[in-house]
């Protein structure tokens, strides 16, 4: 397992789905194989609609949830976000090593957080989004022909199926359930 460190002054560019959760505004339904949700339990708290997306290079974090979850103190950064609209969010810090548990597997990731408006229709906040850090380490296989996500951690496999079923009033996502 190994996790690339975010460098000073790195500028990360969303794309427009990201960009539109992060902002609140309402995006067209997506039927995007680059970007579904899956159930994952950070501490004791059950997030049904995590976001996988394959096109975002980092994990982000809603400062509300980060708050609600209380796993860490915010370590400084200078990174910045660009969303699809070209403006800037500059992260209020980064938590590293957060563990995560998606089915039998328990895995560390480093979350940017950001401070996002809460939506009070969303039990803990906006959803956790899991970019490519998330699913190089857990080994996430897509076959998008055949809809599974296969998860691979320290020679263990986990399958996954994919279809479309609500992920929040604002889209629909491809959501993954354990085959």
């Amino acid at each position: 397992m190994h996790k690339k460190k975010l460098q000073d002054g790195e500028r990360f560019v969303l794309r427009e789905e990201i960009s539109a959760i992060i902002q609140r505004r309402v995006s067209p339904d997506i039927h995007d194989p680059t970007s579904f949700v899956i159930g994952c339990t950070i501490g004791e708290h059950f997030f049904k609609g995590a976001l996988m997306d394959m096109g975002t290079n980092i994990n982000i974090m809603p400062l509300a949830t980060f708050r609600k979850l209380a796993i860490g103190s915010l370590q400084p950064t200078s990174i910045s976000v660009q969303l699809a609209d070209e403006t800037f969010r500059m992260p209020l810090g980064i938590v590293e090593d957060v563990l995560i548990r998606v089915g039998k597997f328990i895995l560390p990731a480093d979350f940017v957080i950001l401070d996002m408006d809460e939506d009070p229709k969303v039990e803990i906040g906006l959803p956790i989004i899991l970019g490519r850090p998330f699913m190089a380490i857990a080994g996430a296989k897509i076959n998008v022909q055949k809809g599974t996500v296969k998860l691979r951690f320290w020679g263990k496999k986990s399958n996954y199926k994919c279809s479309n079923l609500p992920f929040h009033k604002m889209s629909s996502r491809r959501c993954c359930q354990q085959i």
